[in-house]
């Protein structure tokens, strides 16, 4: 015990909204309860319909389809807030490659008949958190004496659970905040080693942080990974059957929408990556390798490398309520860190800044930064932790990018009233990108089954009646803003973080 470095985290961090607790539970460790799985369902397919939106604005400038979420037929163009939060997803889309895998993902665990999935799910989070923050693989990190045990976390964290007992997702999370030494390297516990549990923690209440599609996939690439409940269906083991054992994850057929499908228990994973071009997660599994003969798994449900893929949308995976993500590094004073200087980075990860001339940077933090190939506007902000909407408000300023047409077709035909608040809203935003106000195009029939089009460009109702007069069908909303993927190597970007200061 003495010679096992132990893995101490500067922070464990939840990314997400939680609602009430859920008890522990049976099958693989989550509650299965009806409201649960059809609230998160639900859930799940309106945060991919707005991901869908903002992925057509970053990729083809446009094409949205409107009724998204709780903001009824005008979408994410209700508030201010939203078209910014809208806005700053489309950005680093756009700015980013279509599909990632996390180069952290390591060897499937196999939690055999035991309720662990979220002990595992959790501990594999913080081993790639750990990874991606140091720059490592997972086979360096072994090496290194920095890999855990899921059971040491699951058996010693307060609670007092046993192999049935089973663990919720933020409660796991919340004994990583609280008690962190009680995730041990795996030299300290083995299969056989079970203690009682100490008193249950106290329940705090966590910010609401990481709440879209785009998020979640922007921590996977700073952090290697995000966990998410999953409700496990019925056919899972047809879908992924026994000849899937020998095929890699990412090789394999993702599990597909199937109508007849129910609901069968809940479960806990972690997203390791995804693909916008194919809508799929990529997902790492707790049920260890097709290739291992010892696996008992034999109507399958595995694969050869642990990973499986999933359709965007389906089983709850990425269910803003139900992901969260862990942030973490090792603690100063211990081996990898002993001084707190963080000697995992390295000149070759480091890039260099320029100094701005003054008077344009009188605080000290703002720089200039030359491109490297391959580097979008995602890889700068995450790299340098900007605030997208600003480097790239900024850069558009300086000529790097330039503006551009964008469109969104609405579902459903809007009254006077919708129009001039989707105008008030757009142009609050935009009128500091161009001089030219959003407008609404509509098209339909009038009354002699003449083909007519109407353009509203007003803030206020009365000014917007063509566009919502009896015989208009569709409307589609044009407006400028800046088309990110025009930054090339060697552009000189102006970098801005006050935290510099």
């Amino acid at each position: 015990m003495a010679a096992a470095a132990l893995l101490l985290l500067v922070a464990a961090v939840l990314l997400a909204s939680t609602g009430p607790l859920l008890q522990p539970a049976s099958a693989q460790g989550l509650g299965v309860a009806p409201d649960l799985l059809g609230a998160g369902a639900q859930a799940t397919a309106t945060a991919f319909e707005e991901f869908e939106d903002v992925l057509n604005l970053a990729t083809v400038g446009g094409r949205g389809r409107g009724g998204r979420g709780s903001s009824g037929n005008i979408g994410g163009f209700s508030d201010a807030r939203d078209f910014e939060q809208t806005q700053a997803a489309m950005y680093y889309i756009a700015g980013s490659s279509s599909s990632y895998l996390s180069r952290a993902v390591g060897q499937p665990r196999d939690q055999g008949k035991c309720l662990t999935c979220v002990a595992h799910a959790a501990t594999e989070a913080v081993e790639m958190a750990v990874a991606s923050a140091m720059d490592l693989t997972r086979k360096q990190l072994k090496r290194r004496g920095l890999t855990a045990s899921p059971l040491s976390l699951y058996y010693c964290a307060a609670g007092g659970r046993s192999c049935n007992t089973g663990w919720d997702i933020n409660q796991a999370l919340r004994s990583l905040v609280e008690a962190p030494q009680w995730l041990q390297p795996n030299e300290c516990m083995n299969n056989t080693l079970a203690q009682e549990g100490l008193r249950e923690a106290a329940v705090l209440n966590w910010p609401s942080i990481l709440s879209s599609f785009y998020q979640i996939q922007q921590h996977i690439r700073r952090h290697g990974s995000a966990i998410t409940r999953i409700t496990m269906p019925n056919d899972w083991e047809v879908q992924f059957n026994s000849s899937m054992r020998a095929v890699k994850g990412e090789d394999a057929r993702p599990y597909r929408y199937n109508a007849t499908a129910r609901a069968a228990y809940g479960h806990a994973l972690t997203i390791v990556g995804f693909d916008n071009q194919n809508f799929t997660w990529t997902l790492l599994n707790s049920w260890g390798s097709g290739n291992d003969p010892d696996n008992l798994r034999v109507k399958g449900g595995i694969t050869a490398d642990g990973l499986v893929k999933v359709r965007m949308g389906l089983l709850g995976v990425a269910q803003p309520e139900e992901t969260y993500g862990v942030i973490c590094e090792p603690t100063t004073g211990t081996p990898e860190n002993q001084h707190g200087h963080m000697p995992w980075i390295t000149d070759e990860r480091r890039r260099m800044l320029t100094p701005l001339p003054a008077p344009d940077d009188m605080s000290g933090t703002c720089f200039n930064y030359t491109t490297l190939l391959d580097e979008g506007v995602a890889f700068i902000v995450d790299h340098f932790d900007l605030d997208i909407r600003t480097f790239v408000q900024d850069a558009a300023n300086r000529g790097l990018f330039r503006l551009e047409d964008f469109t969104y077709k609405f579902a459903y035909k809007l009254q006077a009233a919708e129009i001039a608040l989707v105008i008030r809203t757009v142009a609050s935003v935009t009128q500091v990108l161009a001089a030219d106000p959003p407008r609404v195009e509509c098209t339909g029939f009038d009354a002699k089954g003449a083909a007519s089009t109407a353009v509203c460009t007003s803030p206020t109702e009365a000014g917007n009646a063509a566009c919502a007069a009896p015989g208009i069908s569709s409307c589609m909303l044009h407006y400028k803003d800046i088309n990110v993927t025009q930054l090339q190597p060697g552009s000189t970007v102006r970098v801005c973080n006050p935290n510099w200061a």
